[in-house]
Formats: C-alpha cells, structure tokens, sequence
C-alpha cells in the first residue's frame, strides 16, 4: 500500500508474529537490517495490540498482481 493510504493505521514500531492469538515475539534489528533480539511477549495487551494492527494492515492490502509501484 502506498504512504498515504497507511497514514492512519496504528502499526507498531517492530516486526512480530503472533503465535495463538496470545503471545508476541517481537523482531529487533539493527541499522543495517540485521536480526539481532527476538522478544518474547506474552502480555495480554501486546497480543491485543499486535493483532489490531495487522488486521488492520491486512484490510487495506491488495492482491500482489494489483500492485503497481
């Protein structure tokens, strides 16, 4: 999706998966895009917000034969 169309999403500021709906694992990298901590997260309220934000990305997604840079 292009900048604009995501200027309004909340998206969180790492790279994650969700395991279960229930626990986070947070993906730390470093300035030249190295891996470099992987966090685990089990806090009610992170998986909350996780799975918000990409639900929400998901939505305004779009079929990768549709996409034009």
């Amino acid at each position: 999706m292009e900048g604009l169309d995501a200027a309004d999403l909340c998206l969180t500021g790492a790279d994650f998966w969700v395991i279960d709906g229930a626990v986070v694992y947070w993906n730390h990298f470093s300035g030249d895009s190295i891996l470099t901590e992987v966090e685990k997260d089990d806090r009610e309220a992170s998986a909350k917000l996780a799975r918000s934000a990409f639900e929400a990305a998901w939505a305004r997604g779009i079929d990768h034969s549709e996409f034009r840079p």
